[in-house]
């Protein structure tokens, strides 16, 4: 199969042809997954262990092993969630955070979850983010907030810390995350939580110098460049505004933000704020590669 050749919506067609014809075989996996385990066939195959059975016969990594053989048990208890997963409303990330939440439930409480209320937290968590799964399942299994901090010093001189944050503080520190990933070369330093916090206390400490009193001269408005100010302005509450020709759908993204002229401004395009429009920097680059007739390969 020549997938060069093929037009953009054909790859595309073919692809979401696939990806059905994957979850439907996931379906089968778990359901041989399941009878594999009900047979104890590992055992026969000198496995200690179903999860051992999975790694070392069909080569999934240990985190994979988990997820299907985690999905594979819920399904033997609740069959209705068949459906979501053929259709993709729920998939094998919220599976398995089902599975540890309920895990952590019976551990801090001594009793059992029943399939009837796996059957109620599966009907919450489908269709949602995992994000949004992590919280619902929290919330319904009544799951205590710990509030605890540990702070520990390793060998390397580096400092462990665990800590909660309320869903206010995390989205405030998200919000923080995308204001920095508009910046140039920001994106790398604030890869990981402690990029981030470093580069929010670098910029905190940076702050009194770098404080200087506003000029009252009028400002040139340059019909060419976009000002400090209009770029402010645009960036404060935006989104990426990439719209899908074919379906309307909009990007939406709020990471890694720029501005880009809507008319190029080789072709003549200004700077005033109707010829302005806000791209995620993927989005950005993509929109260049259209416009430059490149197509990448």
């Amino acid at each position: 199969m020549q997938l060069r050749s093929m037009s953009d919506d054909q790859l595309e067609q073919n692809l979401k042809g696939y990806v059905v014809r994957e979850r439907k075989l996931l379906y089968w996996v778990l359901e041989h997954i399941r009878e594999v385990d009900r047979r104890r066939l590992y055992l026969d195959r000198a496995y200690p262990s179903l999860y051992e059975y999975l790694i070392k016969e069909c080569r999934y990594s240990g985190a994979a092993a988990m997820r299907r053989l985690e999905a594979a048990r819920l399904l033997g208890e609740v069959p209705e969630m068949a459906v979501p997963l053929r259709e993709g409303s729920l998939n094998l990330s919220q599976i398995g955070e089902l599975a540890r939440a309920v895990k952590q439930k019976e551990r801090l409480t001594g009793e059992t979850v029943t399939a009837a209320e796996k059957r109620g937290l599966l009907m919450r968590v489908e269709g949602q983010d995992l994000r949004e799964t992590q919280f619902r399942l929290a919330g319904a299994l009544g799951i205590p907030i710990q509030k605890t901090e540990v702070l520990r010093v390793q060998r390397d001189g580096s400092v462990l810390i665990e800590m909660t944050f309320s869903r206010r503080q995390y989205e405030s520190l998200l919000r923080c995350r995308d204001q920095l990933s508009r910046r140039p070369g920001a994106s790398v330093l604030i890869a990981t939580w402690a990029g981030l916090i470093e580069s929010l206390s670098l910029e905190f400490l940076a702050e009194p110098v770098a404080r200087r009193p506003m000029s009252s001269r009028p400002v040139k408005t340059d019909p060419i460049h976009v000002s400090e100010q209009a770029r402010a302005d645009l960036l404060r509450e935006g989104c990426c505004e990439y719209v899908d020709q074919k379906t309307g759908r909009i990007c939406g993204s709020t990471y890694g933000l720029q501005i880009d002229h809507r008319v190029p401004r080789w072709a003549g395009g200004l700077s005033g704020r109707e010829n302005l429009q806000v791209l995620c920097a993927v989005h950005n680059r993509h929109r260049y590669h259209k416009q430059a007739g490149l197509r990448l390969h």
